[in-house]
């Protein structure tokens, strides 16, 4: 059994490199290894999510502008994801934001807080023990606040 300090050191490390995974950025959507996007090395796959699609759930009341929820759903093509992280940019010409480190073998986010009558762009990579993926296929998303009707 670890000691304890042995056991800190542990979590200290796992904990910083997560961080820093977090932080690195995904490839950009040009891969290296051609039009299929994977990374054969060691065991595992990098190849990027794919069918990265999203749709409003809710815009909430008119008496916000910010109640717009979208569901982002996309396809886990990896096989040794650490997480995924989701970035959107809200119009064309923005910078991209991070908004979500998801888990393994989730493929599902929702974001809310969205404002009514705006575009959002998405993408999605995946982190693996060995680096990242690209980033899969780019999904817009246009939050009007008529557009959701629950049934």
């Amino acid at each position: 059994m670890l000691s304890l300090r042995t056991q800190k050191i542990f979590i200290s490390t796992f904990a910083m490199l997560l961080v820093l995974v977090a932080i690195s950025g995904c490839s950009s959507t040009e891969s290296p290894t051609g039009p299929g996007g994977s990374i054969s090395d060691s065991g595992g796959s990098h190849e990027a999510p794919s069918g990265l699609n999203g749709k409003v759930v809710n815009t909430g009341t008119n008496d916000s502008s910010h109640n717009g929820v979208v569901l982002l759903t996309w396809n886990d093509n990896s096989t040794d994801e650490i997480s995924f992280n989701l970035e959107r940019k809200e119009g064309y010409n923005n910078p991209w934001i991070q908004v979500g480190v998801i888990n393994p073998n989730v493929t599902y986010f929702t974001d809310s807080g969205l404002k009514f009558n705006t575009s959002y762009y998405y993408r999605v990579c995946a982190y693996t023990p060995d680096g990242e993926s690209r980033f899969s296929n780019v999904a817009e998303v246009k939050v009007r606040d008529t557009e959701y009707s629950p049934k």
